[in-house]
């Protein structure tokens, strides 16, 4: 299980409950989603402050984005060139590509 808080960190946790990682992400977390890429699980944040934030399944942030206002809505898309699209208050919905590694 992976969570974001107001603590500024997401962190995972595995079955029993014990912490698995925590990482740092400099705000608080708004909203969160998950998608895989290539196979891979990858978890994105969306911070307080507009920061939108790629991690990868060990916790290590992989991908950085931003929209300009506090984000009210996120989610992914899936398929072959998914996307991570962020709603926020000023009414803007802003798209990114995952880079391909």
């Amino acid at each position: 299980m992976v969570t974001g808080a107001t603590s500024e960190f997401v962190s995972a946790f595995d079955g029993s409950g014990a912490k698995r990682w925590a990482t740092a992400v400099g705000g608080p977390v708004w909203h969160m989603t998950s998608l895989q890429v290539n196979g891979a699980p990858l978890i994105v944040a969306a911070l307080k402050g507009g920061e939108v934030l790629v991690l990868s399944a060990d916790g290590a942030i992989r991908y950085r984005g931003a929209v300009s206002a506090r984000p009210t809505a996120l989610t992914a898309t899936a398929g072959d060139r998914p996307l991570i699209v962020v709603a926020e208050e000023a009414g803007t919905v802003t798209g990114f590509e995952i880079p391909r590694d």
